[in-house]
């Protein structure tokens, strides 16, 4: 995007199945050659996600804002990495990545 915008996303984290407890699954926001702040934003650089059992949650978002700018550069990424689950259940895929297309000065001058 441009400078001074900015593009909502997520991570979804996702039981594959209710395990009859409370599940909690750790994770952390790290940078890749995206850096928090110049390139996105999220509210929580790492938290503890828990799933309730009693009201059925199989699923939980991990929100993010892609930062714009009007420089041209490689694409850039970050990730999620989750840690070890606490009730009953295991990670399957413990790491998620975004990468953030460069779309400036397409054809341009450099």
């Amino acid at each position: 995007g441009n400078s001074g915008t900015t593009t909502p996303g997520h991570f979804t984290i996702t039981l594959s199945e209710l395990t009859g407890q409370d599940v909690s699954v750790p994770y952390a926001i790290i940078d890749g050659n995206a850096t928090i702040d110049d390139d996105y934003n999220v509210s929580e650089r790492a938290g503890l996600l828990t799933f309730e059992f009693a009201s059925g949650q199989t699923s939980k978002m991990v929100e993010f804002t892609i930062v714009g700018d009007s420089t041209r550069e490689s694409d850039e990424t970050f990730r999620i990495e989750l840690g070890e689950a606490v009730g009953g259940a295991a990670v399957a895929k413990g790491v998620g990545t975004v990468t953030i297309k460069n779309d400036d000065n397409k054809g341009g001058r450099k």
